[in-house]
């Protein structure tokens, strides 16, 4: 597996802005990274069924990339299916239900980390 090497500076501010950061040889630059923790109470999800909450995400811009990591606390059976910014500031989030059952998730920390 082969490694990536970054070059430049690195700075973390207390809003969780992590930036400027410039990979070497012929990698595109990563502008911006923002983890932000959002409780999320997602609908209930029947078995089988992909629900879509929207989260809002300060500083989510369209086109960025987003990462999603659910509590530890996820019931089980529940996957991320994916997520997306949809709008300024909007983060979609999809959860599949494979658990046999519906499933009624309370509200609940979820990490989001988005990369321009």
């Amino acid at each position: 597996m082969a490694n990536t090497n970054f070059t430049g500076s690195v700075v973390q501010c207390d809003d969780g802005f992590l930036g400027p950061i410039q990979p070497s040889a012929a990698s595109s630059e990563i502008a911006y990274i923002k983890k932000s923790t959002v409780s999320v109470d997602l609908a209930s999800i029947n078995d089988g069924a992909i629900a879509e909450a929207t989260v809002t995400v300060s500083g989510a811009a369209t086109g960025d990339s987003v990462i999603a990591t659910p509590p530890a606390s996820l019931a089980a059976g529940l996957g991320v299916v994916g997520a997306y910014v949809s709008a300024a500031d909007t983060v979609k989030l999809r959860v599949v239900n494979h658990s046999g059952a519906p499933v009624d998730e309370a509200a609940a920390n979820w990490v989001f980390l988005l990369v321009r």
